[in-house]
């Protein structure tokens, strides 16, 4: 993933990224605030309502496990009188303080859906796909109920290699 900044996020950097979102992600759901992640999950009629239902479950043990895996990294670190590691570390959490995504909202999405199509398996094994009109309103892409063909958001989908279900073509008149 590369950051408006132009610097490319660093593995640490990345799982870093992810805890935060995710830690965000539980304090909406706490605070009764319907996610990103459960509008795409309510809007796809495919999606199982027992999973739809564990996810604020699944989000918290993700946490648990992040905490856990960065506890241990810095634990490690101190263990090892590892400085490096340690700098590593702050400089990231300084980094991803400071940083001000420009647009990555909806690149942040689009991963999101990534993600949650490999999460959701189809029946016969191939991943979740939406179509572009689908994945525009679920990222809230300006004018994503407009009829334009979504170039921008293809190209940024075929970035991200998410899939796009085929759409139907507009008929010529």
């Amino acid at each position: 993933m590369l950051a408006t900044r132009g610097k490319e996020f660093t593995p640490l950097e990345i799982q870093l990224n992810l805890f935060y979102q995710a830690l965000m992600e539980w304090r909406q759901i706490k605070a009764g605030v319907k996610t990103a992640a459960q509008k795409v999950m309510e809007n796809a009629p495919d999606w199982p309502k027992d999973l739809i239902a564990r996810y604020p479950v699944e989000i918290e043990k993700g946490i648990s496990k992040a905490a856990a895996d960065l506890g241990q990294r810095m634990v490690n670190a101190i263990a090892a009188r590892d400085d490096a590691t340690l700098f590593e570390i702050s400089e990231a959490v300084k980094f991803l303080k400071s940083f001000k995504p420009h647009g990555d909202r909806i690149r942040e999405r689009l991963l999101l859906l990534k993600h949650l199509s490999k999460e959701k398996l189809l029946k016969d094994g191939t991943e979740r796909e939406w179509t572009i009109s689908e994945i525009a309103r679920l990222v809230e892409w300006p004018r994503a109920k407009s009829k334009d063909g979504f170039a921008r958001l293809r190209r940024l989908c075929g970035d991200y290699d998410l899939h796009i279900a085929p759409s139907r073509p507009l008929r010529k008149k």
